[in-house]
């Protein structure tokens, strides 16, 4: 897009996505065993059954699925083992409730270029992240993350990695989190500075 504009012959300024601003000290919803809460909708591009998958090479890892299951592959719940729960759709206190009682928030897409509110809403949190292994989301969850190739087996192995030492990953996070604003705010400043140097649109006459 930028490339584009600027064959216009105009100026580009990018601002990326605004850091979210979520308080990680509020009520939270805990589970006794660790627990993974897999944000998704069911989309196409989800790889919701590789999840699965990887919940039942962890039997004794907690998995929590967002969204409404409603539009889940057809037959996801045959089989399903006792560690996956599906949430359902959320209010928004309930669902960031569960999102800072979790110890691993798992985001996946396997279409490049796309953003993931869920990992913003983790990095808001300070939680600890598994994402897809895309350019954009290396290059913008650069700390406090770990990239899989969205295979269970990969999924898997990232969780148990986390797992051995959860602690270091959420200070990772932390350091992402405060990074990332610093770099929202400068970039907002930036746009209203060109704003305001902008000169004021003339009505047509």
């Amino acid at each position: 897009m930028a490339m584009e504009v600027r064959r216009w012959g105009a100026r580009v300024e990018k601002v990326q996505d605004l850091a979210l601003s979520l308080d990680p000290g509020g009520r939270q919803t805990r589970r006794e065993r660790f627990h993974i809460v897999f944000v998704c909708t069911y989309s196409v591009d989800e790889p919701v059954v590789e999840v699965v998958h990887a919940a039942h090479l962890l039997p004794d890892v907690e998995f929590t699925f967002t969204g409404d299951p409603a539009y889940a592959p057809a037959g996801l719940r045959d089989g399903l083992l006792s560690n996956v729960r599906l949430a359902g759709f959320l209010p928004d206190p309930d669902y960031l409730a569960l999102l800072r009682g979790a110890d691993v928030v798992l985001v996946l897409t396997r279409e490049d270029h796309t953003m993931q509110r869920g990992g913003y809403e983790a990095m808001s949190l300070e939680k600890p992240l598994i994402t897809s292994d895309w350019p954009l989301l290396r290059e913008v969850f650069a700390r406090g993350t770990l990239h899989v190739d969205n295979s269970a087996a990969a999924i898997a192995s990232a969780i148990v990695r986390i797992r051995t030492n959860p602690e270091s990953w959420r200070r990772e996070m932390l350091a992402l989190k405060l990074e990332r604003r610093g770099l929202s705010a400068a970039q907002v400043e930036n746009l209203r500075r060109v704003c305001q140097a902008a000169e004021p649109c003339r009505k047509p006459e």
